[in-house]
């Protein structure tokens, strides 16, 4: 096949050419009338879209991560205030580079943290600067300067940096200083585990019981999967004597339980405590119903037949109390007494029969005959020693349960048993006392409504160690109806949607979509931190005139830390037509091709059971331009007097064209395009020839110049395309020397010696710092 006019024909002889011409006009440098600080917006675009070329290549190496780098500072400085840029610039540096950029990265820190910005990002830029100083003092004159320039931007970054402070001066032995920096970071965002757990451990009774729920509310919100904070949520509220919210909680524990595994019934640890929370409640029907379902799935348990026979007797279901005591004490007599293989695999001995006759079917002669038996079996035991001392004294024998009193003392029924031994003498207020700390021992249990009854007959109250109401008061201000812990099938919670303005794209033009996640479920949700990562990704595959797939091509942080509501939705937008999907649109202009993107939710790491969100899938269709010569031809005229914008939209079509004939030529794609004798002279033409998009002298041309630099990105350039590039290198805009560096240093060409040069003596900073990463290594 015949050479045609786009192709090389002399690889070396490029690379001397190229250098040739640029140490021509090296020299003139010292003449250059430099502007202090070049702003264009326009400019920065073309760096930032190929800084995601290489940002989205599959096998991101450290050296190419270092020089989307070197483009993205470009675009920075260019456009210092797309915050974008510095987002990108921070998860290359903390996760790909192979330089040191802790310096850049709290630069870029200091301008990215916004009230939009992702903390995912934040918190990795900030741990990797962290973790790059050496000495402790770095990390505090870090800490000190990120708090001072962006505090009170973004609540959720203020508190992590805050609690990063706090552990170094933890680390310092300095702790008053440390729970200082602790509760404010606490204060700030109270979902802050690590500053609530340090708080915590310096001074337990720093944060009030309100605050400690409070906590634990927005931590299973963050981590709806999280069974150990569900379980203390639910616990502390029970201690609280906070009866519905703890029922509540046990219940959200329950059917979290049966999600994570289905095939499991319900543990003792969750549905004891959550039906006794319930018989404290109005809705001691739930208690029975709850039995009922257990003892269908094979659950033998005296203590769950015990409450709810009282759940029964309470809702004035007398006639069912009495057959679910009667069928629980025969089942209690036929094991205890029985079967001992068959009473251990039900769990039951005969301290829990003692149990049974003294708190829930009262009989004194059999409550202190099973204890006897008890103690015989397990000496040892606190709670046998507690049953046999309670025994004994609701027998009149106070003497000898006083010597049990002190084994016993650990035990809620111990206290109730010495409490009943005072009852006996004359100092009733004692008695009431040592009542009063046997009920705040378990206030819910069993035993304690025995000692209610007590207390009473001796005309005191109780009253609960923490006032409820403000409590509730403060919760229910931030929570709202969402405050009392609901569960639903997590698979039905989250809403994923993917929506694009238009089915079809022309060439040239830009694919944004946006992605939203609503909340289909009844609690809130945290997107953008925890379960929810925010994280999405990209599958791309092309059909039609050219195939082509790059599984996972995207995957960015598309979601800032939102805490959704129930019903409400997250919006965010992905710009899905970049990397290397842009490069093969841009170079193929006349290829009508089909796009498929499979967009899908990215799980956080460490998630538990599973939880699927079903990815979207779209189909865009990029049809072929249709090409008239009058049309490019007047498209050509018009480039002198077009503005920025057509001139840039002109550039990318006519590039676009020629790396296509390039293709054609080589056989790299074969589709049908229309060609015409004229084309491949007015494209060269439109390039070269003056004021041509390369060889403008125009100082205003500069940013049309970086554009269309950018666009031949790729292309295999002959010998003339690459001599009217390298005269870019001497040009008066820097951007159009650093772009005009990167895309031959891409070439095949020996372009080591103007890199090194370049390296030493451009006159920008940046020009120098993206030459020596080209150059590679060599350059001292």
């Amino acid at each position: 096949m015949e050479e045609g006019p786009f192709m090389r024909k002399d690889w070396s002889f490029l690379a001397i050419v190229v250098a040739v011409s640029t140490w021509q006009l090296v020299p003139s440098y010292g003449q250059l009338d430099l502007p202090a600080r070049m702003r264009s917006p326009v400019a920065a675009a073309a760096f930032f879209d190929l800084a995601c070329q290489l940002r989205y290549t599959p096998g991101l190496g450290k050296a190419q991560a270092d020089v989307a780098l070197a483009l993205l500072q470009a675009a920075m400085e260019l456009d210092p205030d797309t915050t974008a840029y510095y987002g990108m610039a921070i998860e290359l540096a903390s996760r790909y580079a192979g330089g040191d950029y802790a310096k850049e990265v709290g630069q870029w820190l200091g301008r990215y943290i916004s009230p939009s910005a992702q903390f995912a990002v934040c918190r990795l830029g900030i741990d990797y600067v962290l973790g790059r100083l050496s000495t402790s003092k770095e990390r505090e004159q870090f800490l000190q300067g990120l708090l001072e320039s962006s505090a009170g931007r973004n609540a959720v970054v203020d508190s992590y940096l805050l609690t990063q402070y706090g552990i170094l001066l933890l680390e310092r032995k300095n702790g008053p200083a440390a729970k200082a920096l602790f509760t404010k970071a606490y204060q700030i965002d109270p979902a802050n585990r690590v500053a609530f757990a340090q708080l915590i451990g310096l001074a337990p009774d720093a944060v009030e019981p309100g605050g400690y729920l409070e906590h634990l509310r927005l931590v299973m919100q963050q981590d709806p999967l999280d069974m150990d904070t569900a379980m203390a949520f639910s616990q502390y509220a029970e201690q609280l004597e906070l009866y519905d919210l703890a029922a509540g909680g046990y219940g959200y524990c329950a059917g979290l339980f049966c999600y994570l595994h289905p095939d499991k019934p319900v543990p003792a640890e969750i549905y004891l405590p959550w039906v006794l929370c319930l018989y404290q409640t109005e809705h001691r029907q739930d208690v029975i119903q709850i039995a009922n379902k257990l003892r269908d799935q094979g659950v033998v348990d005296l203590f769950l037949e015990s409450v709810a026979a009282k759940a029964a007797a309470r809702s004035g279901e007398g006639e069912l109390a009495e057959r679910i005591l009667s069928d629980a004490e025969q089942m209690a007599l036929r094991l205890a007494g029985g079967d001992q293989q068959a009473a251990t695999q039900a769990g039951l001995r005969p301290r829990h029969v003692a149990w049974f006759y003294s708190f829930v079917k009262p009989d004194k002669a059999k409550a202190l005959d099973w204890a006897n038996k008890a103690y015989a079996q397990e000496p040892n035991s606190p709670i046998t020693v507690a049953l046999l001392a309670y025994a004994l004294a609701v027998n009149g024998q106070a003497q000898y349960a006083s010597s049990l009193l002190d084994q016993a003392a650990s035990t809620q029924i111990g206290q109730l048993a010495g409490a009943i031994v005072l009852m006996s003498g004359s100092d009733k207020a004692k008695a009431a006392n040592a009542l009063r700390s046997a009920i705040a021992k378990d206030p819910g249990s069993l035993v304690a409504e025995v000692a209610r009854g007590h207390l009473t007959e001796l005309g005191y109250t109780y009253r609960p160690r923490v006032e409820s109401a403000p409590i509730l008061e403060r919760l229910s201000g931030r929570f709202g109806q969402t405050l009392t812990p609901r569960f639903a099938d997590p698979n039905q919670w989250i809403g994923f949607q993917v929506a694009v303005p238009s089915n079809t794209i022309r060439f040239g033009e830009s694919l944004v979509a946006s992605v939203m996640v609503s909340n289909q479920g009844l609690e809130t949700l945290v997107v953008g931190d925890g379960w929810i990562s925010g994280l999405v990704c990209v599958d791309v595959n092309v059909t039609g005139d050219l195939q082509r797939s790059w599984p996972e091509m995207i995957a960015t942080q598309a979601f800032s830390y939102t805490r959704l509501a129930p019903g409400r939705t997250a919006r965010s937008q992905v710009l899905l037509t970049t990397g290397p999907l842009e490069a093969l649109l841009d170079a193929s202009p006349q290829a009508a091709l089909r796009l498929q993107f499979t967009v899908r939710m990215v799980e956080a790491p460490g998630q538990k059971a599973g939880v699927r969100v079903p990815p979207v899938t779209l189909t865009i269709n990029r049809p072929a331009v249709e090409l008239t010569a009058e049309g490019l031809k007047d498209r050509h005229q018009r480039l002198a007097r077009a503005d920025l914008t057509e001139a840039i939209a002109t550039s990318r079509l006519f590039v676009g064209l020629v790396k296509e004939q390039h293709a054609m030529v080589t056989g790299a794609i074969r589709y049908r395009f229309r060609f015409s004798e004229w084309l491949p002279q007015m494209l060269r033409d439109a390039l070269l020839k003056e004021p041509g998009l390369l060889t403008s002298q125009d100082p205003k041309a500069w940013e049309l110049k970086v554009h269309t630099l950018a666009y031949l990105s790729g292309l295999d350039m002959d010998l003339d395309i690459a001599r009217a590039a390298g005269e870019c290198l001497s040009d008066q805009a820097w951007p159009v020397r650093l772009m005009a560096m990167y895309i031959l240093a891409r070439q095949d060409g020996g372009f080591q010696q103007v890199l090194r040069w370049a390296a030493r003596y451009d006159l920008h900073p940046l020009v120098r710092q993206t030459a020596g990463l080209l150059a590679g290594p060599q350059v001292p």
